[in-house]
């Protein structure tokens, strides 16, 4: 499984990280986007702003178009099946 989880999140033969593009739609709760170049956590209908602090601003999570994810698709297939993910309460 970790195999698996690197390929999905590293680029082969770099340190860059792979990033996925996905309807605002198919996210689940506890899935990790870029938003306006910064890292955000889904939950509900919101976007939880995350930084180096801690989490931070609330903002409504967008009804339409792509997102572009940060957490692999094994993961996120995890989060569908309806592993309930640990999220910090200072998100909630």
């Amino acid at each position: 499984m970790n195999r698996r989880l690197h390929s999905e999140r590293m680029i082969r033969g770099t340190r860059r990280r792979q990033l996925h593009e996905l309807d605002w739609s198919d996210l689940p709760d506890g899935a990790f986007v870029l938003y306006d170049g910064a890292p955000a956590l889904v939950l509900g209908p919101h976007l939880v702003e995350w930084a180096l602090s801690g989490y931070q601003g609330r903002r409504p999570r967008p009804a339409r178009g792509q997102a572009t994810v940060i957490t692999p698709p094994a993961t996120l297939a995890v989060l569908r099946a309806g592993y309930p993910a640990q999220i910090d309460e200072s998100a909630r």
